[in-house]
């Protein structure tokens, strides 16, 4: 069987690992600093014909060596494994969008850097498609936009802002409650931002992507680390030289205000 090459287009196909289920590419959705998202539709099951997101690697075959790749994928299956954890505590809430899905399959890596196609195993998981804008606002045109915001503005994803006062107590009591019922199940979100928030055509915050989420019974707290770099980070989040701290439920809280504060 031909393999698909890397990135993901139109009609390529993701497969299930727990279920007997596949999904289509419809078009690329978004993209991150570890992830690149598309819209899919499933195929199988008894949800046969729904919307997808499915996110993938992001790995960038013009710069990335063989040995850069395969480091990348090793923590990132890691940062699955965490993140399957905490799916599994997360109970069916509609403020939230967990793991619905995950697979693996070979595609094919054309890697300029080593000047050679390789076949690598990719793992991919599967989301809930939330209707709806991103919280983030639009910069699309303005200096200093990323490849990320203008591709949202043009979709028309960039939420339009906050007209009263009374819009953003609303706003920000439904964020932390929904936030609050997170933490009570133990875990921890770790990547809160506006792009990671949805807002639904009724009004209604979602919170998407937990791919930074760990759960609270896999250890008491988590080192600092540097894989995000935005502006909602916690200062615990960020470690100087060799020296680490510990974070917790806490810097969660600090994003959601940073997300409200600006």
């Amino acid at each position: 069987m031909r393999l698909q090459s890397y990135p993901p287009t139109a009609g390529d196909y993701f497969n299930s690992s727990l279920r007997g289920v596949h999904y289509e590419v419809i078009s690329q959705l978004g993209c991150g600093g570890k992830g690149v998202t598309f819209l899919a539709k499933q195929y199988g099951g008894e949800q046969t014909g729904q919307t997808r997101v499915v996110k993938v690697p992001r790995l960038d075959v013009s710069q990335f060596s063989l040995s850069e790749i395969e480091s990348r994928l090793r923590e990132g299956q890691r940062e699955l494994s965490n993140e399957m954890k905490a799916s599994q505590e997360l109970k069916q809430d509609d403020g939230v969008a967990p793991i619905l899905d995950v697979g693996g399959q070979p595609w094919q890596l054309q890697i300029q850097k080593d000047g050679r196609t390789e076949p690598i195993q990719l793992f991919h998981t599967v989301y809930p498609f939330i209707e709806g804008r991103d919280l983030g606002p639009s910069r699309n045109g303005q200096e200093g936009a990323s490849w990320c915001e203008k591709f949202a503005a043009e979709r028309g994803d960039a939420f339009q802002g906050i007209t009263d006062v009374a819009q953003w107590f609303c706003l920000a009591r439904q964020l932390f409650e929904i936030l609050d019922r997170v933490h009570y199940q133990r875990v921890v979100h770790g990547d809160i931002w506006p792009p990671n928030i949805r807002m639904t055509p009724q009004g209604k915050p979602v919170l998407i992507d937990f791919g930074q989420a760990w759960s609270l019974e896999q250890v008491f707290g988590r080192r600092s680390d540097m894989a995000k770099s935005h502006a909602y980070l916690a200062p615990e989040r960020y470690f100087v030289s060799e020296r680490k701290t510990r974070w917790y439920a806490s810097a969660d809280i600090y994003s959601m205000g940073g997300v409200l504060f600006y």
